[in-house]
């Protein structure tokens, strides 16, 4: 009976015992990774041009940048 007790109390104490990240640790860690993921985005540039046409099939055009 007492040994296992003694495995009971044994099992709980282990997570304890086992290494975890610290809530400031994963903070940075999550921190990082959003930056790193941010690294590959730069500035860019879309030229479109739209044409409008009506039943009468007259046009519009125009042009965009952004």
């Amino acid at each position: 009976m007492k040994n296992g007790m003694l495995l009971g109390l044994l099992l709980l104490a282990v997570p304890s015992v086992l290494p975890a990240q610290a809530p400031p640790e994963r903070g940075l860690a999550i921190a990082r990774e959003a930056d790193r993921r941010d690294q590959g985005f730069g500035d860019f540039t879309a030229r479109m041009e739209m044409i409008l046409r009506n039943r009468q099939g007259e046009e519009s055009t125009r042009h965009l940048r952004i």
